[in-house]
């Protein structure tokens, strides 16, 4: 398996930021450098998948320090936010509210449940969304989606680099093949070709009671249990499994896993191994903590979720000054251009190169960490990146 040794470089931090909600400014779009360069975040900060609510937080803190040094090319920049309250309709309205106010683009978009509808809008509109948080397949194919790390499915395939090298024989895990992209059975799929007997149980989302899912996961005695889709069902599935005396090694991702889950669950989340698609424990994060701390002190306990609202407004700062003008075109055609784009703690992002993959052909980053939870919260094992370009399907 391909390591890649963890990239170590610093970006300059920048701006004021006026922030808005989905009813915020609106901007004309133009590139008169008396107009802001405006920005919509779109999330579901509740409902559902409303697990974390500081990415905009994120977005604002860069926003408001690279406006303190003179913004992009002079041109101060707007955050807006919208809350998709994890209802596919009020996410097609947000992505409408984002094309109604000719945003430059949309930074950092989390939504699980309704990104396949946003999408298409802002396609429609050509206004490209910078730094999403990866869910979908169509967030790793669309030509305006620009993502800087592996996202959900690396969370999720990465697991099979990591029940490799535990030395995982029988992997048990649990999906909503109706609801998860078939995400589930491609797991199954890519770790029986990594020569894991793995197997999959499936059960809906919202399945009130996951004791007789447990005992068919344990039927079949596994040294290893993976699943990373809803954090709040990793909860119940992790502690029903000690409560039914499973020793199996536990597998998730990080960024479903978050540190309230990993409070909620106590003593069993001891151990727990994970892959991490970023971190916001790197030393280079130092500009990221200090601009959180200037601009928003009530973020305390910073998450990957913050530091990717930061990190999209950082990345819009690094294009943007290396263009004649700024605007939702501009900002398209210079990510396809970009080849060397560097955020803290992150591998130096090529947008020109995509990769072998039929459903996730613009990972630009197709790496993760190896962490696992210690002290009640999770530790990056090692700072090598793992390639997880071999478990893609």
């Amino acid at each position: 398996m391909k390591r890649i040794t963890l990239a170590v470089s610093s970006i300059a931090a920048a701006v004021t930021l006026v922030v808005g909600g989905c009813a915020g400014n609106s901007s004309s779009g133009s590139d008169d450098s008396s107009d802001p360069i405006t920005l919509m975040v779109i999330e579901s900060m509740t409902g559902l998948a409303g697990v974390d609510q500081t990415i905009p937080k994120g977005a604002e803190a860069a926003a408001s320090s690279i406006n303190d040094t003179g913004g992009v090319k002079g041109r101060k920049i707007v955050i807006e936010s919208c809350d998709t309250a994890s209802d596919p309709n009020k996410a097609a309205e947000c992505a409408r509210k984002a094309v109604s106010d000719k945003v430059d683009a949309v930074v950092s978009l989390f939504d699980p449940i309704g990104v396949t509808g946003v999408l298409p809008i802002l396609e429609a509109a050509k206004v490209p969304s910078i730094g999403p948080v990866g869910i979908a397949p169509p967030e790793y194919s669309s030509p305006i989606s620009f993502p800087f790390n592996a996202g959900a499915p690396g969370g999720n395939f990465g697991m099979t680099a990591i029940a490799k090298d535990t030395g995982c024989k029988t992997v048990g895990t649990v999906g909503d093949t109706n609801a998860d992209f078939g995400t589930s059975q491609a797991l199954v799929s890519e770790m029986q070709k990594a020569g894991l007997d793995a197997y999959l149980v499936d059960v809906p989302t919202n399945t009130a009671d996951l004791t007789p899912v447990v005992s068919q996961v344990l039927a079949k005695n596994p040294d290893c249990f993976a699943y990373a889709a809803s954090g709040q069902v990793a909860v119940q599935l992790f502690a029903a499994l000690r409560r039914a005396g499973s020793t199996a090694k536990l597998i998730t991702a990080s960024g479903s896993l978050v540190q309230p889950f990993v409070t909620a669950l106590g003593p069993v989340a001891e151990g727990i191994l994970g892959t991490q698609t970023t971190t916001t424990a790197g030393d280079d994060l130092k500009p990221f903590r200090d601009d959180l701390a200037k601009y928003q002190p009530s973020v305390t306990v910073p998450t990957e979720f913050t530091l990717s609202g930061w990190y999209a407004v950082q990345a819009i700062k690094q294009v943007g000054d290396g263009l004649d003008s700024v605007s939702a075109q501009s900002l398209t055609d210079g990510f396809n251009k970009t080849t060397d784009l560097k955020l803290p703690s992150l591998p130096t992002l090529d947008f020109t190169k995509t990769i072998d993959s039929k459903l996730y052909p613009r990972m630009f980053n197709p790496n993760v960490l190896f962490a696992q939870v210690k002290g009640g919260k999770w530790e990056t094992t090692s700072p090598e990146w793992h390639s997880i370009t071999e478990f893609l399907p």
